[in-house]
């Protein structure tokens, strides 16, 4: 008698669930494979107990990517604010781009002559920072465009 198997169409995978699965991979390939080199020092090596340790591991590769390849992850609502980045008019959003670059060179290149530690620290949190204090900014100017819509 021969089975049907019902295949479950997957949702395209998001950049969300790309990102978990690459960070599951990334972390249970090398444990697999420490795991199969302390097995080593257990089971004396030899060719029977080296196939079966082979075999062992690949099952436990493919399981891990068919674990995987189940996995989808929809992207939540604070997340969603990446698509106002893109729905912003290509002018905006080219001039903010540019923007990330360039505060945190400028902040670099300002306390340089000061402070190193200080200077490195200030390009990071001036990466880190601009996109929320850009999205607060956006949603005054939002608040004012509709204030002046409704009068």
């Amino acid at each position: 008698m021969k089975r049907n198997k019902i295949k479950i169409p997957r949702e395209e995978a998001n950049w969300l669930t790309i990102l978990i699965d690459g960070i599951i991979l990334f972390i249970s390939f090398p444990l697999i494979i420490i795991l199969h080199e302390y097995s080593k020092q257990i089971v004396p090596t030899s060719f029977v107990t080296g196939f079966i340790r082979a075999t062992i591991s690949i099952g436990l590769m493919i399981g891990v990517w068919k674990l995987v390849s189940r996995i989808h992850i929809p992207i939540p609502k604070p997340l969603s604010i990446i698509q106002k980045i893109k729905g912003l008019p290509l002018g905006w959003y080219r001039l903010s781009l540019f923007l990330w670059f360039l505060i945190p060179f400028i902040l670099f290149f300002l306390f340089i002559n000061y402070d190193e530690d200080l200077a490195i620290t200030l390009f990071f949190a001036g990466i880190i920072i601009y996109w929320p204090l850009h999205f607060l900014v956006m949603w005054v100017v939002d608040g004012f465009l509709k204030q002046n819509s409704e009068k």
